[in-house]
């Protein structure tokens, strides 16, 4: 766009809002969004007249600029007035326009800085702030309560977990939110995460930080085919489990699951890979393996402040995306001189932050691990520590080990 066309755009926007005020609160720009410099303070002032409850017109405007800066740009003020005449109703659509060449005026200027520092996390992180800037944040209360009413009239569901007992506790995964489930190593973490992901049904992606993409298919394949893994791994599987796994390998290949399995990714890494699956392979949910191997952009700062950027990051890509974002997550080794070794949330390793965030907290427990005389080999708990929109409580569900398949009880058996 040339200069002359986006300097009558800011024109006629700014003219917009002075004809009529209540596009300051409804054409979603921002000051920065303008390059010419009056218009910006012509519009700071305008949100600042809005903000105090006065009338904003062009007098009003001149007025309150004269006594705060002494120059009341009575000159600007009626170029724009006179711009915005020929299509009041169009200032909407010039907001848009604005914005628009706000974003690839921003991009530019976020190019040539990395070019000038070579810091490439940083730009993604200003480029994201880019694409999520101009999402709508702001609702009336009588619109949200009509988007709720909406939601529950359509009978929305979460994506299912593929447990009974799990979705009926949190009614699936939903959009928006963060699900961390923790454990001890050995309880099946990585086991649990891909049980979830293959039943969701849907697009999803898998950030890996703790096994490659070759380890996570196989597991994948076990599940599926409902086979021995070790005997997949080691050729060892009769015919009619070759043939399970032959048709298993059939389905995943169908499947739109994406694996990102860079050994100890930063958040930016995670952003950048969940930014691009979404538009371009429409994932609709996003498993992470596991949330503390994950790395902060900077590991000078303290281990529970990198934490807690991981925490925000995981839940900025739930909100900002509007899918749920599902992290496995490390137990502390203390649970293990406990004679209850059954995880709290607070046995999170690096805990606070992980709380704060999360909507739901989930601990895995197998007692067997402990104790292999117990009653309940081949039993698992899911127990819920934390339900931001519902009950907590516990549910016991199937571990079949040599498929490495969660089930639900009442459905438990292995081939």
């Amino acid at each position: 766009m040339k200069n002359s066309q986006t300097q009558l755009i800011e024109l006629r926007v700014i003219g917009g809002m002075l004809i009529d005020s209540t596009f300051i609160s409804t054409v979603p720009v921002k000051t920065d969004d303008f390059v010419i410099a009056s218009l910006r303070q012509i519009h700071t002032a305008m949100l600042e007249m809005v903000t105090q409850g006065k009338t904003v017109d062009l007098v009003t405007v001149a007025e309150h600029l004269e006594k705060k800066t002494g120059n009341g740009f009575l000159n600007v003020l009626e170029r724009a007035y006179e711009a915005a005449q020929i299509g009041v109703s169009n200032t909407p659509a010039l907001g848009d326009a604005l914005r628009d060449h706000s974003k690839q005026r921003k991009g530019r200027e976020i190019g040539q800085q990395l070019v000038e520092t070579g810091d490439v996390d940083a730009a993604m992180h200003d480029l994201m702030n880019i694409n999520t800037e101009s999402l709508r944040h702001s609702y009336h209360l009588t619109e949200a309560v009509q988007n709720f009413y909406d939601e529950v009239e359509r009978g929305d569901k979460g994506i299912t977990t593929g447990l009974t007992d799990l979705d009926r506790l949190l009614g699936g995964f939903r959009n928006g939110d963060l699900y961390v489930f923790g454990a001890r190593p050995a309880m099946g973490k990585t086991a649990l995460m891909l049980n979830l992901s293959l039943k969701s049904g849907v697009p999803c992606g898998i950030i890996s930080a703790e096994q490659g993409h070759i380890q996570i298919a196989g597991r994948a394949m076990a599940i599926m085919s409902r086979t021995n893994a070790w005997g997949l791994r080691n050729r060892e599987l009769s015919p009619a489990s070759w043939a399970r796994v032959t048709e298993a390998t059939g389905k995943l290949e169908e499947r739109k699951y994406f694996i990102y399995d860079k050994a100890a990714p930063t958040i930016m890494d995670v952003v950048r890979e969940a930014r691009a699956w979404k538009p371009k392979h429409g994932i609709r949910i996003l498993f992470v393996d596991y949330l503390q191997r994950l790395q902060a952009t900077s590991k000078s700062i303290p281990r529970h402040e990198q934490i807690a950027e991981v925490a925000m990051g995981l839940k900025e890509i739930a909100r900002d995306l509007d899918i749920p974002v599902v992290a496995m997550a490390q137990v502390n080794r203390g649970v293990e001189n406990r004679d209850c070794k059954r995880p709290g949330m607070a046995d999170l390793k690096d805990s606070g932050a992980i709380e704060q965030e999360s909507d739901v907290v989930v601990m895995l427990y197998r007692d067997q691990v402990y104790h292999p005389d117990t009653n309940d080999v081949g039993v698992a708990e899911l127990n819920i520590e934390k339900n931001r929109h519902g009950p907590g409580g516990t549910i016991r569900v199937a571990w079949l080990e040599q498929s490495m398949r969660f089930e639900d009880l009442s459905t438990r058996g292995e081939t």
